[in-house]
């Protein structure tokens, strides 16, 4: 039974870590490592680290100081021994298959990646919302498709060869995305990805992540990392491209809008509206935009402030 590394980064999770740990405790599949890496926690997060490590001798606790979850994952991976390797969120659970559903699913289909659909946990209901093929594995282009428009880029919901991380690592000078980067990054490397359509990872909502809370230097760091990833993009196939870049335009143009109407930064906005401009004329030298792609964002930059308003609009009169 091959061994897995289970990486987990803590940040002050002090009320979530117990039960992030005990689901990876409970897991069908015994052969684990659980690499704990506290990254400069200020609450009791080491504390619970090490009582759940006097229970369970296959958890290994590394401290550093703060350095962010990218340092801490990539130190996770430096220390592992498994030829396997999930990263798990310290605020998240996973359903006791998670890991033997997912390396069966590898060994099966000679895979590298193996992917599950996410349950987001909210507190009153739960949300099934990503579906995944029906075919057992999807190709390196199909996979890379995915990622973009469906799956996201969760590095949690995946278990992964070490042979094909290799020497990738998770960039340490972005904040938001950078598992998007990263997983794009390893799709690249790969043949064919095994899918499990079962919802085995569970995404919660009740705690305070950097995704949950994302500020205007989020912000920044999250366009960042989306042009990374049509940078790491630039020789796939057209309609990848074309399709990738006209929703990171949108999403530009999103951000823009939220700068301006929710926080008034009106210095963030400028350097958002500056990098969109950049991505512009560098799309029109690429020829990674159609006509129409580029009428859609004309229309969108000039009225999306509009749909807002109609969409509240909306739903005040439904709760009437």
């Amino acid at each position: 039974m091959d061994l897995v590394s289970v990486i987990i980064p803590v940040h002050n999770m002090e009320q979530t870590l117990a039960r992030c740990l005990s689901s990876v405790e409970k897991q069908s599949y015994r052969n684990l490592e659980i690499i704990v890496i506290d990254d400069g926690s200020k609450d009791d997060s080491y504390k619970v680290a090490t009582n759940c490590q006097a229970k369970d001798p296959r958890i290994i606790i590394l401290q550093q100081s703060q350095q962010g979850v990218s340092t801490a994952r990539n130190r996770g991976i430096a220390e592992s021994h498994g030829n396997f390797i999930a990263f798990i969120d310290a605020d998240d659970t996973i359903n006791v298959d998670f890991i033997s559903k997912l390396v069966r699913a590898c060994k099966n289909t000679g895979s590298d990646v193996g992917v599950c659909n996410v349950i987001y946990r909210y507190k009153h209901h739960d949300e099934r919302p990503l579906c995944i093929s029906n075919q057992q594995t999807l190709n390196r282009e199909k996979y890379l498709d995915e990622l973009l428009y469906n799956l996201k880029g969760f590095v949690a919901n995946k278990i992964f060869t070490k042979r094909i991380i290799g020497n990738t690592r998770f960039q340490k000078d972005i904040a938001i995305c950078e598992d998007f980067v990263f997983t794009i990054e390893i799709a690249k490397k790969i043949q064919s990805a095994a899918i499990v359509n079962e919802h085995l990872y569970n995404y919660h909502q009740d705690a305070p992540s950097a995704t949950h809370t994302m500020n205007t230097k989020h912000l920044l760091s999250e366009i960042d990392a989306l042009a990374t990833i049509s940078e790491l993009i630039a020789n796939e196939q057209a309609k990848t491209r074309r399709d990738y870049n006209f929703e990171f335009a949108i999403t530009m143009h999103r951000r823009h809008y939220e700068c301006i109407s929710k926080t008034s930064d009106e210095r963030i906005a400028k350097i958002i509206n500056s990098k969109y401009k950049v991505f512009l004329q560098k799309a029109k030298q690429a020829h990674t935009l159609t006509i129409k792609q580029y009428l859609k964002l004309f229309l969108y930059k000039n009225f999306y402030p509009v749909i807002v308003y109609l969409r509240k609009t909306k739903h005040n009169i439904g709760e009437h």
